[in-house]
């Protein structure tokens, strides 16, 4: 209570001003990305774990070209 009253609270902006780069392919990529991290944390083989980072390099390519 003393707390929020001298610092005050922080507002969560939810949507953001949409940016004319990011496309289709750019959630495709990271929707796959997040599923490779969950299917490595569920089961964490190496061949897993190389799939996930394959991924993730993917998607920053892809976000980093556009």
């Amino acid at each position: 209570m003393a707390a929020e009253e001298s610092i005050g609270k922080t507002k969560y902006i939810k949507n953001r001003k949409p940016v004319p780069w990011w496309n289709t392919d750019c959630e495709r990529a990271i929707k796959e990305s997040k599923q490779a991290l969950n299917r490595y944390k569920k089961h964490k083989t190496s061949e897993n774990l190389l799939i996930f980072k394959n991924m993730r390099a993917r998607t920053r390519f892809i976000i980093k070209k556009k």
